[in-house]
């Protein structure tokens, strides 16, 4: 009996092994819609073009409700891009965020109108709900809330991280999820959008996983992960181990003998001239972390920040993301962005 014990424990081992290895990773983009200067036919047929198969945006709070109570459909190029995106195959993942003037005011303190009342948490929850009716089965994917650590502003980075941060987080997680849930149980639910490597935000996560009906109702992890920046090397392998010695962390933590999912939601490199590293390194790199982290089974998708330069200033870093320059020239990297596919394998 025992041996047969331990054969079965070995084959489910090996069943869920399979399991992991078997689904292949997402490769997307982060991309900005509206902001596009194009038709939406045309932004879709350039994202089909570098065979993205996911893609991350947010679709605000305010835009939809903005007489209390009252939604309908938000910006109508973003409205657009869901529904032509998702008709082209292309899975959109949708960031539920940020607050609502109509339900808390933008202070020092709180400069993305973070809920901070029963009232506000149960508001964003109808929001959440709204709209996972109104997109039905074009959106299998959403994430709560963007980068709740620093939407504290920088001055408050103490704060956005403290217990109480956690608590708040962990109670609009846990009631959007659940509603989420039962409006249409087929949803995943993404939750964190943190660092591996940021000491306060892990204890700030672990927090929020113990939080009862939290690590029960997610299906998993979202991170972001800006390693490098114009004073370092590009090291890679150090971005996966991160992640590698993030999930330990939280295992460890939660004292769980299982992975959880993990969904790198944002990661990326600007392309500004330095002494440190190349666009051709950028290309490199990102080949690098989907074949690597396309090999750990529990890292489910990666969204490359971001599409398309969010600016023309080429010494400032935050113009320089995209895959593609401000005119839609290819970088390097867009050449291994459409063969992510193969290096996934």
């Amino acid at each position: 009996m025992r041996d047969c014990m331990r054969i079965y424990k070995v084959l489910i081992l090996l069943l869920l092994s399979f399991k992991c290895y078997a689904e292949n990773i997402s490769v997307g983009v982060g991309i900005h819609p509206t902001t596009f200067n194009g038709t939406t036919d045309e932004l879709v047929t350039l994202l089909k073009k570098y065979n993205i198969g996911t893609t991350r945006t947010d679709y605000p709070w305010s835009s939809v409700e903005r007489v209390k109570g009252k939604f309908s459909p938000g910006n109508a190029k973003l409205e657009s891009f869901v529904n032509i995106s998702s008709e082209n195959g292309i899975k959109p993942l949708i960031i539920l965020d940020y607050g609502n003037p109509l339900y808390e005011e933008a202070t020092k303190e709180n400069p993305k109108r973070k809920p901070t009342t029963q009232n506000t948490i149960s508001a964003f929850t109808k929001y959440a709900v709204w709209t996972v009716n109104h997109f039905g089965s074009k959106v299998s994917m959403y994430e709560i809330w963007n980068e709740w650590v620093q939407g504290s502003g920088k001055i408050n980075l103490k704060a956005g991280s403290s217990y109480e941060s956690a608590k708040m987080y962990a109670k609009l997680v846990s009631e959007t999820c659940s509603a989420i849930k039962k409006t249409s149980s087929d949803k995943k639910v993404i939750i964190g959008s943190t660092s591996p490597s940021d000491r306060n935000e892990l204890k700030w996560l672990s927090l929020v996983l113990k939080d009862k009906g939290v690590l029960t109702c997610i299906d998993g992890i979202s991170l972001h992960i800006y390693a490098s920046s114009p004073t370092k090397k590009l090291i890679p392998e150090k971005t996966v181990t991160a992640v590698m010695l993030f999930q330990n962390y939280i295992r460890n933590e939660l004292n769980i003998g299982y992975n959880l999912p993990i969904y790198i939601t944002e990661i990326g490199v600007p392309s500004i001239e330095n002494d440190n590293y190349t666009e051709n390194d950028i290309r490199s790199y990102f080949e690098y972390i989907v074949k690597n982290f396309s090999k750990l089974g529990y890292v489910k998708g990666i969204w490359w920040y971001d599409f398309i330069n969010d600016g023309v200033d080429k010494n400032k870093k935050e113009h320089n993301f995209g895959i593609l320059r401000e005119d839609l020239a290819e970088k390097p990297i867009g050449e291994s962005m459409k063969i992510n596919k193969i290096l996934a394998k």
